[in-house]
């Protein structure tokens, strides 16, 4: 009683501690989230890379885009302007020269494109205008343009009224004014070619800045995850390692082994913690399984020899009821023999009147079998009457239809005379109308036609004398079956009376022996029920045997049972003693 209390108490002690340790382990850092750390860490800084590297992307993209898209673009359209003013320059001497007015206003198509085209140009570039500088240039430009415009009206104004000469001059005049123009339109292009240049440079050098941070943070990222790394890694295998060499001592059985001391709070220092519990605890089992085993092996052989005694005891008591049930079993053996034989002529007895009683039950049925079939004779000999009255009435119904058929044949060799005379006066008629020439044709073709009818006509008779010549050959047969039946139906007539008459007999025999069957069969159970009573009498005797042979042979089972079952306990002490001293030696390999 006192073990048990001292040991529930040290089971509460240990629950208490238990609940203490994981309170703490809970305020404390675990393995799972220090990885956490440590991942987060790296992800932050793959992150600040990945931002850094797109946007400077973003930047060199936005440099690019604006060369591309605005400096570009912008010398193209100031080189289709100085292209399109030189046209205008070079169309004026044209126009001036002029001999036509349809060269006249040739040129002032043209002219009217261009000037359209300029417009469009002025207004997609002035969209483009992105600093002061392009901005004063450009109205400088478009100053002098306008001045240039009113010049051009002036000289188109002299060529229509053909004062070519004055046009000419005043042309010569302007094209001072055009090299102005062009001048303005030279120093748009160096402009938006500097700024291109400035904005290829500002991409170089933000793509120099992106590599340099790109590279910086990749050399960041690699530090960083190499040193927590080592610092994770650390932390985890040089504890694991220390328990692995505690775990394999306790393994070859050397629980002296040292505590293990980890400052880990987390995880593997819990499990530090609880190696230490495991074998404190393993070391007082095995004190206490040496001490068991020692007591048990003590016990178990004074149980082997206090078995060995009741054994010899059962031995005895097995000797004497067997006698005992020898005898009762003899006893048995007659009584059943008895009751065998008695039980045979019950058996007998019982199928002979199951027997008569199924003769009886046949005799019966024949009986009315034999009655329904004398009735259905009758009928049939009825049926058969009326069959033969109606092959009567077909036989003279197909007689008829002979003498139709022969009707129908003459009628035909007529009709097939009649087709051949009206061949004969066709063919006649076609000779008349071939001797009458043109005034012949119609009766001739009239001929013809009355020809092939005759033709048709007979060739339709024909088939059909073939067809009622087969239709007689069928009647014929017919009746000639029709004469048969009419024997076959006189003949099954007097046969069906025949059967009639050995049916009424039949009836007369049947009743007889069903009224024999009868009388045998109540003979036959007055004799079962009195054997029944005997073969009663014999099972009782039997029971009262067995039941005593039973009760005998019970007692000497059970204790041959009872003595294999102290054989098996010997055998089972002396087991357990061995498996006892075999407990001592594994136990003794361990050092406590």
């Amino acid at each position: 009683m006192k073990k048990l209390l001292h040991t529930f108490v040290k089971k509460q002690k240990n629950r208490r501690n238990i609940g203490e340790t994981d309170k703490n382990l809970r305020l404390q850092v675990t393995v799972g989230r220090k990885i956490f750390i440590v991942f987060a860490i790296i992800f932050f800084l793959i992150a600040t890379l990945s931002v850094s590297t797109i946007t400077g992307l973003n930047t060199i993209n936005k440099k690019s885009s604006e060369v591309e898209e605005d400096w570009l673009p912008s010398v193209e359209r100031i080189g289709e302007m100085r292209y399109l003013v030189e046209q205008v320059a070079a169309f004026q001497l044209f126009y001036a020269n002029a001999e036509t007015i349809g060269e006249l206003n040739q040129f002032d198509g043209r002219f009217d494109t261009i000037f359209s085209r300029l417009s469009e140009i002025f207004e997609e570039f002035e969209q483009t205008i992105s600093s002061k500088q392009e901005e004063e240039i450009y109205n400088g430009f478009r100053a002098e343009w306008d001045k240039y415009l009113v010049v051009h009206e002036e000289v188109l104004s002299l060529a229509r009224a053909n004062q070519d000469d004055e046009a000419s001059e005043i042309i010569k005049q302007s094209r001072q004014q055009i090299e102005i123009i062009e001048s303005y339109l030279t120093d748009l292009v160096e402009l938006n070619q500097l700024l291109a240049g400035q904005a290829a440079e500002e991409r170089e050098t933000v793509s120099t800045y992106v590599l340099v941070i790109i590279v910086v943070l990749i050399i960041i990222v690699l530090v960083v995850s190499i040193i927590m790394g080592i610092l994770l890694s650390r932390s985890i295998s040089r504890p694991l390692s220390q328990m692995s060499m505690s775990v394999k001592q306790v393994a070859q059985g050397n629980l002296m082994v040292e505590p293990i001391s980890i400052k880990n709070r987390d995880e593997i220092g819990k499990l530090a913690t609880d190696f230490n519990k495991m074998t404190d605890n393993l070391k007082k089992l095995i004190v206490e399984v040496m001490k068991n085993s020692e007591s048990v092996a003590a016990t178990s052989e004074e149980l082997s020899t206090s078995a060995e005694q009741t054994q010899q005891g059962n031995m005895s008591i097995s000797t004497a009821m067997k006698e005992v049930a020898g005898g009762a079993e003899n006893q048995v053996t007659r009584a059943s023999e008895a009751n065998r034989v008695i039980q045979e002529i019950s058996t007998g007895m019982t199928q002979a009147a199951y027997s008569i009683q199924a003769v009886s039950d046949l005799t019966i049925a024949t009986n009315e079998k034999a009655t329904t079939g004398q009735g259905i004779v009758s009928q049939t000999v009825v049926q058969m009457k009326d069959v033969q009255q109606k092959v009567q009435l077909t036989s003279h119904a197909m007689n008829t239809l002979s003498n139709k058929s022969n009707q129908i044949g003459q009628i035909l060799s007529l009709i097939t005379n009649v087709a051949e005379q009206t061949n004969l006066l066709a063919l006649n008629a076609a000779i008349e109308a071939a001797r009458a020439g043109e005034h012949g044709k119609g009766f001739a073709v009239v001929a013809n036609e009355v020809r092939k009818l005759a033709e048709q006509s007979g060739q339709a008779a024909d088939e059909i004398k073939k067809v009622i010549d087969e239709m007689q050959k069928e009647v014929e047969h017919a009746l000639k079956s029709m004469t048969a039946g009419i024997n076959a139906v006189n003949e099954g007539i007097l046969m069906v009376n025949k059967t009639g008459n050995s049916f009424e007999k039949i009836v007369e025999m049947v009743a007889d022996v069903s009224s024999q069957s009868q009388e045998v069969s109540a003979i036959v159970e007055q004799v079962n029920a009195s054997t029944k009573s005997m073969v009663d009498l014999i099972e009782d005797i039997a029971n009262i045997s067995v039941f005593s042979a039973g009760n005998t042979e019970e007692v000497a089972a059970s204790v041959e049972q009872q003595n294999i079952i102290m054989t098996t306990v010997t055998s089972s002490s002396e087991e357990l003693s061995q498996k006892a001293l075999a407990l001592q030696e594994l136990v003794k390999r361990f050092r406590v």
